[in-house]
């Protein structure tokens, strides 16, 4: 993020669903209330100059924003401005974080237990 207040605020933040959205740790913080986001992870049809400009992001390699193209609709979900919950565990497991997969843990018994066999 461009300066620290925008990164504490993350969740003020209004997003353009069709574009971009929350999944790993912002969007499980969204679903389950137990996390505290390190890693923001956004999924966006949106160029790199259009998420800088428009989301006053800056350049950096080893910045706290990881954003990965936008593979399906959102419209198609119910979910609003973070990605379907199967996407966010999996988020969630590949960090290997601790944290993460207690978390994720979470997700999958509220809300995909019930749909996988």
């Amino acid at each position: 993020f461009a300066d620290k207040k925008m990164r504490d605020d993350w969740q003020n933040i209004k997003l353009d669903s069709e574009n971009i959205i929350w999944s790993g740790e912002p969007a499980a913080a969204k679903l389950t209330k137990h996390l505290l986001p390190e890693i923001f992870t956004i999924y966006t049809k949106l160029s790199d100059n259009e998420l800088l400009m428009k989301y006053r992001m800056t350049p950096d390699r080893e910045g706290n924003i990881e954003a990965y193209h936008l593979f399906f609709k959102p419209e198609e979900f119910e979910f609003g401005d973070i990605a379907p919950p199967l996407l966010i565990y999996a988020d969630l497991q590949v960090s290997g974080d601790e944290r993460n997969i207690e978390t994720a843990k979470i997700i999958f018994e509220e809300y995909l237990a019930d749909t996988i066999q």
